[in-house]
């Protein structure tokens, strides 16, 4: 077996493993408020320990809140292409 290198592990089990959860285990409703809300132009603020948002830079941590406003910036594309 490989060992995955951090970046990679990151793309593969982090992100996918983050996203599955959102799709599939999140309330509903509090992401689609996310969404109601970036598109009625109200200013959300999303914290964490860490503010990088690079997945592929492994000298920095990568932060939580990144996957989720990537996720959210998803979402309300794929509402613009509706």
């Amino acid at each position: 077996e490989a060992l995955l290198g951090l970046v990679a592990a990151r793309e593969k089990v982090y992100r996918a493993s983050y996203e599955w959860m959102l799709e599939n285990r999140a309330d509903r409703g509090l992401l689609d408020g996310f969404v109601e809300r970036a598109f009625a132009g109200v200013p959300q603020y999303f914290h964490d320990v860490s503010n990088s948002g690079n997945i592929s830079d492994p000298d920095e941590g990568w932060a939580h809140a990144a996957v989720l406003v990537q996720y959210l910036a998803r979402k309300c594309r794929q509402r613009l292409g509706e």
